[in-house]
């Protein structure tokens, strides 16, 4: 056990240092877990106001057609060697008015244009390998990096 009684006036001074550290740390370990506290309930209870303008969220529904046949949107479809036409475009019933594809060719990932409520997007598929994994998956907003040039993509 540590006894005061025995110490030298620079043993005590430190003593005295480390206790003192120790409550300011104990202190800006309180001030820290308000401001958590404080902050999480702001997030958690702020809303937003503009005027007559409703704030909502918005949905995507597109229409996808693979030579003319409509597929549905995050199912997986197996095709053969040939050449495909695919057409996206927004449907009337969403509330979003732009968005993109994201194609999905055996595990790689290509990525439309923006497609526009009255501006669907054309592409072709030129497949030379047979049985072939395709999937649709359609995002609101805008692609940060379209990677398929001249609106074909070709698989060898």
């Amino acid at each position: 056990m540590y006894n005061k009684t025995n110490c030298t006036k620079e043993e005590k001074a430190i003593s005295g240092i480390r206790i003192q550290t120790v409550f300011v740390s104990m202190f800006a370990v309180f001030l820290c877990l308000i401001a958590l506290c404080s902050t999480s309930w702001a997030w958690f209870n702020d809303s937003t106001y503009s005027g007559n303008n409703v704030i909502e969220s918005g949905s995507l529904d597109c229409y996808i057609l693979l030579n003319d046949l409509e597929v549905k949107e995050t199912e997986a479809y197996t095709i053969n060697v040939g050449e495909y036409t695919v057409k996206v475009s927004i449907s009337d019933n969403s509330t979003a008015t732009k968005g993109f594809c994201k194609i999905i060719i055996n595990e790689k990932t290509y990525i439309t244009s923006v497609i526009e409520k009255d501006s669907p997007v054309e592409l072709k598929i030129d497949l030379k390998l047979d049985k072939v994994s395709i999937k649709f998956e359609t995002v609101w907003g805008i692609p940060s990096n379209p990677n398929i040039s001249n609106n074909t993509i070709v698989i060898e």
